[in-house]
């Protein structure tokens, strides 16, 4: 951030935080049978977590939702909408859940001087000391409520329809799409799908590695343009 800063690239006042997950470097079926041997799991500080949901057809030919599982860990990021540069990034096992990330990524920022006015999130971040999180150092919350905060039959709704009414509401979700690209570059082009070593200490370097290639390429983009990059892949 520092060369960004530095550089006169502008951030802008919404950020967009998300998680993406990464599968240990073990072989599940045979760490399993090695545990049972009782021997130590390959990687101790791996865990099982869900993350998305997929359509599975049952026997009866049904198809339902179920949820995803994998065995390793997640990076969770945000994001500056406006530059597409990554701005903090915290580490965890993957049986840790999203939303109790959002501190640390906000306080991540504010060490930064990321002076945002709006951090905006899918439903896994809608916790109640979220928003307040946000409120109480006077930003606006753009994280998606879950239905249930406006479909309530009492008078505790005023709140969440006032929020989801808002201007600042709808601008930030609209910026989600942008940190979703992101960990889909993070993923295939720099193989953060996969860690490349054993324990979070070691993938904490991968994330920060891959995190900083993402965005030296992305700085030099905004400074130089697509011209430049085609130049570069022209002269070899």
């Amino acid at each position: 951030m520092w060369l960004a800063k530095e550089k006169g690239i502008s951030l802008g006042r919404i950020q967009v935080v998300d998680a993406t997950h990464s599968i240990a470097d073990v072989d599940v079926r045979k760490d399993d049978e090695r545990r049972g041997r009782g021997s130590e799991a390959r990687d101790r500080d791996a865990a099982w977590g869900s993350k998305g949901r997929q359509r599975v057809k049952t026997w009866d030919g049904k198809v339902s939702l179920r949820n995803k599982f994998f065995y390793g860990y997640k990076a969770h990021l945000s994001l500056n909408a406006e530059s597409g540069l990554i701005t903090s990034v915290v580490a965890t096992a993957g049986d840790e859940t999203d939303g109790k990330q959002l501190r640390q990524l906000v306080e991540k920022d504010e060490v930064l001087g990321i002076k945002a006015e709006v951090y905006a999130g899918d439903k896994g971040y809608d916790d109640g000391e979220n928003h307040q999180l946000l409120w109480a150092k006077g930003k606006k919350s753009a994280l998606c409520l879950n239905g249930y905060r406006t479909q309530k039959k009492d008078g505790n709704k005023g709140l969440w329809l006032r929020m989801k009414a808002s201007e600042q509401y709808w601008e930030g979700l609209k910026q989600r799409y942008k940190i979703e690209q992101k960990n889909a570059e993070a993923k295939r082009r720099h193989g953060l799908d996969r860690c490349r070593y054993l324990g979070l200490a070691k993938y904490r370097v991968q994330c920060l590695m891959t995190v900083l290639a993402m965005n030296l390429k992305r700085i030099v983009r905004l400074l130089y343009g697509v011209g430049f990059r085609k130049a570069a892949v022209a002269r070899g």
